[in-house]
């Protein structure tokens, strides 16, 4: 059994797809590997609907490229011109690839600094919670019936 398969039937309030901020390649991968998990049935046992983030880690680094040859410069010629890595993922970036993934949203932070983790769990958390109790109201009306999550991500066939 895979990985993906023996996660795949844990019950999952909240999926943080995790990435290195300072290596482009990285985000890349954890979106072949989630596009990869999610068609080979990864949310199909989930209950509930999941609560997924796309992460970028090290956020205090994506100022620290020092190699001008990975740099960009932006508003070149106005007052607030300034030059930013090409090498990291961007914030802009970031978020087309969480709407992508159509996960429920973009975050960054640093365990360094601790930038952006108290925001991130606490949003992450209240909306996780707020998504459990209402699975729990779903179910006290309906016993009988199991929702079914992710309609726009293909189903396979088993081929019968």
């Amino acid at each position: 059994m895979t990985t993906v398969e023996s996660l795949s039937y844990v019950q999952w309030d909240c999926i943080f797809l995790c990435f290195d901020i300072k290596e482009k390649q990285s985000m890349s991968a954890v979106a072949r590997w989630w596009i990869d998990a999610v068609e080979r049935g990864f949310l199909n046992q989930q209950e509930n609907e999941v609560l997924v983030v796309l992460l970028g880690l090290k956020k205090d680094v994506r100022g620290e490229c020092a190699d001008e040859t990975h740099r960009v410069t932006l508003l070149p010629g106005h007052p607030a011109e300034t030059t930013v890595p090409n090498c990291c993922v961007m914030p802009q970036e970031g978020l087309f690839m969480s709407r992508h993934l159509r996960c429920w949203g973009y975050a960054e932070c640093s365990a360094a600094t601790g930038e952006g983790m108290d925001s991130l769990f606490e949003r992450a958390g209240q909306e996780a919670t707020r998504r459990a109790i209402e699975a729990a109201r779903r179910q006290q009306q309906m016993p009988t019936q199991r929702r079914l999550f992710y309609p726009q991500w293909p189903v396979p066939s088993s081929g019968m």
